[in-house]
């Protein structure tokens, strides 16, 4: 019993995610096999920006900071804070696209479970279902134009400060 649970609780957090939410039952149930469940601590470090991809991981419980580096001078790097992730978001799709590289850190504010589908089968599963493809691919934009905003909103804050400094 224990089994069957565990695989409807990965279904049900899959439904529920920005990047599978529109899903029929059916293409969820192809999706399973694919899924692994992971769990962090707080403060754990996921993934690092510039590291190769191979998994679409979805948050299942907990929260994680999506973070990048600023070169603010020659010899000064800062992370900045993009966004933060809840129940439901998905996150590094670079393994879904060439060259598979990350564009952002992920860091764990609270303990955390995400579900991991590996790129290179997720793809091909994509490929073999096109009508499912193109419902991920749809929503892959619009995680990536969110993502995409985000970054220029945290750009803004960051020159207004540095520019207010400034006067």
């Amino acid at each position: 019993m224990k089994a069957v649970t565990e695989i409807n609780s990965v279904k049900e957090a899959l439904k529920s995610s920005e990047l599978f939410y529109n899903l029929t039952d059916d293409e969820l149930d192809k999706l399973l096999p694919l899924c692994q469940e992971q769990s962090y601590e707080a403060g754990a470090v996921m993934f690092c920006e510039g590291e190769k991809c191979n998994y679409v991981q979805t948050l299942k419980a907990g929260k994680v900071a999506l973070e990048t580096e600023l070169a603010i001078s020659r010899s000064c790097v800062e992370n900045a804070t993009i966004d933060v992730l809840s129940q439901g978001a998905s996150f590094c799709w670079s393994a879904l696209m060439e060259p598979h590289i990350l564009t952002s850190s992920g860091r764990c504010l609270e303990r955390t479970q995400i579900i991991a589908l590996d790129g290179k089968e997720l793809k091909a599963l994509l490929n073999e279902n096109p009508q499912m493809g193109y419902k991920v691919a749809n929503n892959l934009v619009r995680v990536v134009a969110s993502r995409l905003e985000c970054t220029k909103q945290t750009m803004e804050h960051i020159l207004s400060i540095v520019f207010h400094d400034l006067k």
